[in-house]
Protein backbone atom coordinates (compact mmCIF):
# COMPACT_ATOMS: atom_id res chain seq x y z
CA UNK A 1 0.00 0.00 0.00
CA UNK A 2 1.24 3.52 -0.79
CA UNK A 3 -0.31 6.92 -0.30
CA UNK A 4 -1.00 9.73 -2.74
CA UNK A 5 0.58 12.46 -0.64
CA UNK A 6 -2.29 12.62 1.81
CA UNK A 7 -3.51 16.15 2.46
CA UNK A 8 -2.24 17.46 -0.90
CA UNK A 9 -3.90 18.31 -4.17
CA UNK A 10 -3.37 15.99 -7.12
CA UNK A 11 -3.76 18.32 -10.02
CA UNK A 12 -1.63 16.94 -12.81
CA UNK A 13 -3.81 15.24 -15.40
CA UNK A 14 -0.82 13.38 -16.83
CA UNK A 15 -0.36 11.35 -13.67
CA UNK A 16 -3.71 9.58 -13.63
CA UNK A 17 -5.62 7.26 -15.98
CA UNK A 18 -9.23 8.38 -15.99
CA UNK A 19 -12.43 6.38 -16.23
CA UNK A 20 -14.36 7.85 -19.18
CA UNK A 21 -17.67 6.67 -17.65
CA UNK A 22 -17.09 8.93 -14.62
CA UNK A 23 -16.37 11.86 -16.95
CA UNK A 24 -19.46 11.23 -19.11
CA UNK A 25 -21.90 10.43 -16.28
CA UNK A 26 -20.99 13.63 -14.45
CA UNK A 27 -20.58 15.82 -17.55
CA UNK A 28 -17.04 16.81 -16.50
CA UNK A 29 -15.33 19.32 -18.78
CA UNK A 30 -12.32 21.58 -18.73
CA UNK A 31 -13.09 25.18 -17.77
CA UNK A 32 -12.43 27.36 -20.84
CA UNK A 33 -12.03 30.42 -18.57
CA UNK A 34 -8.80 28.98 -17.18
CA UNK A 35 -5.69 29.29 -19.31
CA UNK A 36 -3.60 27.86 -16.48
CA UNK A 37 -4.73 25.42 -13.83
CA UNK A 38 -7.53 23.93 -15.92
CA UNK A 39 -6.21 20.48 -15.02
CA UNK A 40 -6.36 21.44 -11.32
CA UNK A 41 -10.07 22.10 -11.50
CA UNK A 42 -10.79 19.11 -13.73
CA UNK A 43 -8.79 16.59 -11.66
CA UNK A 44 -10.04 17.69 -8.27
CA UNK A 45 -13.63 17.59 -9.53
CA UNK A 46 -13.06 14.18 -11.14
CA UNK A 47 -11.71 12.78 -7.86
CA UNK A 48 -14.92 13.85 -6.08
CA UNK A 49 -16.97 11.63 -8.42
CA UNK A 50 -14.58 8.68 -8.67
CA UNK A 51 -15.37 5.82 -6.31
CA UNK A 52 -11.85 4.39 -6.28
CA UNK A 53 -8.38 4.97 -7.65
CA UNK A 54 -5.37 2.79 -8.23
CA UNK A 55 -1.74 3.77 -7.88
CA UNK A 56 1.14 2.54 -10.01
CA UNK A 57 4.64 3.39 -8.82
CA UNK A 58 6.26 2.75 -12.20
CA UNK A 59 7.06 5.83 -14.30
CA UNK A 60 5.35 5.57 -17.68
CA UNK A 61 5.28 9.24 -18.64
CA UNK A 62 7.89 11.96 -18.92
CA UNK A 63 6.91 15.61 -18.95
CA UNK A 64 8.36 17.79 -21.69
CA UNK A 65 8.56 21.48 -20.83
CA UNK A 66 8.17 23.78 -23.82
CA UNK A 67 9.23 27.44 -23.81
CA UNK A 68 5.91 28.51 -25.36
CA UNK A 69 3.69 26.52 -22.98
CA UNK A 70 0.98 28.28 -20.94
CA UNK A 71 2.99 27.66 -17.78
CA UNK A 72 6.20 29.12 -19.21
CA UNK A 73 4.31 32.11 -20.63
CA UNK A 74 2.72 32.77 -17.25
CA UNK A 75 6.07 32.49 -15.47
CA UNK A 76 7.57 35.11 -17.79
CA UNK A 77 4.73 37.57 -17.14
CA UNK A 78 4.20 38.09 -13.38
CA UNK A 79 1.03 40.12 -13.87
CA UNK A 80 -0.51 37.29 -15.92
CA UNK A 81 0.70 34.81 -13.28
CA UNK A 82 -1.13 36.76 -10.55
CA UNK A 83 -4.30 36.96 -12.65
CA UNK A 84 -4.19 33.21 -13.32
CA UNK A 85 -3.69 32.50 -9.61
CA UNK A 86 -6.76 34.59 -8.76
CA UNK A 87 -8.86 32.75 -11.38
CA UNK A 88 -7.71 29.48 -9.87
CA UNK A 89 -8.88 30.60 -6.42
CA UNK A 90 -12.39 31.00 -7.85
CA UNK A 91 -12.17 27.59 -9.53
CA UNK A 92 -11.08 25.93 -6.29
CA UNK A 93 -13.95 27.61 -4.47
CA UNK A 94 -16.33 26.02 -6.99
CA UNK A 95 -14.72 22.65 -6.27
CA UNK A 96 -15.22 23.24 -2.54
CA UNK A 97 -18.96 23.79 -3.16
CA UNK A 98 -19.27 20.54 -5.14
CA UNK A 99 -17.29 18.70 -2.46
CA UNK A 100 -19.57 19.99 0.29
CA UNK A 101 -22.57 18.53 -1.57
CA UNK A 102 -20.76 15.16 -1.33
CA UNK A 103 -19.97 15.64 2.36
CA UNK A 104 -16.27 16.26 1.72
CA UNK A 105 -14.16 19.23 2.78
CA UNK A 106 -11.46 19.97 0.19
CA UNK A 107 -10.71 23.52 1.30
CA UNK A 108 -7.72 22.64 3.49
CA UNK A 109 -5.98 20.77 0.66
CA UNK A 110 -5.20 23.91 -1.31
CA UNK A 111 -4.66 26.56 1.36
CA UNK A 112 -0.90 26.02 1.47
CA UNK A 113 -0.79 26.70 -2.27
CA UNK A 114 -2.14 30.21 -1.66
CA UNK A 115 0.52 30.92 0.95
CA UNK A 116 3.29 29.65 -1.31
CA UNK A 117 1.83 31.76 -4.14
CA UNK A 118 2.04 34.86 -1.92
CA UNK A 119 5.79 34.31 -1.60
CA UNK A 120 6.19 33.32 -5.26
CA UNK A 121 4.37 36.45 -6.46
CA UNK A 122 6.48 38.70 -4.20
CA UNK A 123 9.60 37.26 -5.86
CA UNK A 124 8.18 37.49 -9.39
CA UNK A 125 6.58 40.94 -9.05
CA UNK A 126 9.27 42.77 -7.04
CA UNK A 127 11.12 43.91 -10.17
CA UNK A 128 8.05 44.42 -12.34
CA UNK A 129 6.70 47.84 -13.35
CA UNK A 130 3.28 47.51 -11.69
CA UNK A 131 4.41 44.82 -9.27
CA UNK A 132 3.40 46.35 -5.96
CA UNK A 133 -0.13 47.17 -7.18
CA UNK A 134 -0.60 43.64 -8.54
CA UNK A 135 0.85 42.08 -5.37
CA UNK A 136 -1.43 44.14 -3.12
CA UNK A 137 -4.42 43.02 -5.16
CA UNK A 138 -3.54 39.33 -4.69
CA UNK A 139 -2.82 39.85 -0.99
CA UNK A 140 -6.16 41.65 -0.48
CA UNK A 141 -8.09 38.55 -1.60
CA UNK A 142 -10.08 37.32 1.42
CA UNK A 143 -9.36 33.68 0.68
CA UNK A 144 -5.61 34.40 0.56
CA UNK A 145 -5.80 36.35 3.81
CA UNK A 146 -7.66 33.50 5.52
CA UNK A 147 -5.10 30.97 4.27
CA UNK A 148 -2.22 33.04 5.65
CA UNK A 149 -4.04 33.51 8.97
CA UNK A 150 -4.53 29.75 9.37
CA UNK A 151 -1.07 28.84 8.09
CA UNK A 152 1.42 27.54 10.66
CA UNK A 153 4.92 28.00 9.27
CA UNK A 154 7.63 25.56 10.22
CA UNK A 155 10.23 27.65 11.99
CA UNK A 156 13.63 26.08 11.83
CA UNK A 157 15.39 27.13 8.68
CA UNK A 158 16.18 30.20 6.64
CA UNK A 159 13.59 29.07 4.10
CA UNK A 160 10.82 29.74 6.61
CA UNK A 161 11.61 33.48 6.88
CA UNK A 162 9.31 34.66 4.04
CA UNK A 163 6.44 32.59 5.45
CA UNK A 164 6.96 33.94 8.96
CA UNK A 165 7.00 37.50 7.57
CA UNK A 166 3.68 36.83 5.81
CA UNK A 167 2.22 35.35 8.98
CA UNK A 168 3.18 38.55 10.82
CA UNK A 169 1.13 40.52 8.24
CA UNK A 170 4.27 42.24 6.95
CA UNK A 171 3.83 41.46 3.26
CA UNK A 172 5.13 44.98 2.44
CA UNK A 173 8.37 44.06 4.23
CA UNK A 174 8.70 40.80 2.32
CA UNK A 175 8.11 42.59 -0.97
CA UNK A 176 10.55 45.37 -0.08
CA UNK A 177 13.28 42.93 0.99
CA UNK A 178 12.98 41.00 -2.26
CA UNK A 179 13.00 44.24 -4.27
CA UNK A 180 16.44 45.04 -2.80
CA UNK A 181 17.86 41.74 -4.12
CA UNK A 182 19.15 42.01 -7.71
CA UNK A 183 16.70 40.58 -10.26
CA UNK A 184 19.42 38.32 -11.67
CA UNK A 185 19.40 36.48 -8.33
CA UNK A 186 15.61 36.38 -7.75
CA UNK A 187 15.05 34.98 -11.25
CA UNK A 188 16.50 31.68 -10.01
CA UNK A 189 14.70 31.47 -6.66
CA UNK A 190 11.34 29.96 -7.63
Amino acid sequence: QCDMREGKEHTALWRIMLDSAVIQENNLQFDPELSLGEDTKFMNTYLLFSKSIGILKETLYYLTIREDSANATSNKNPELMAKNKEKLILARTEIDAIAQMHGVNTHAYWQGTLVFSAVQLAVRLAHYKHGWKTYKQYMSNRTVQQAIRKYKPYIGSVRSIPFVILKMKLNWLLYGMIKMIPESITDHVL
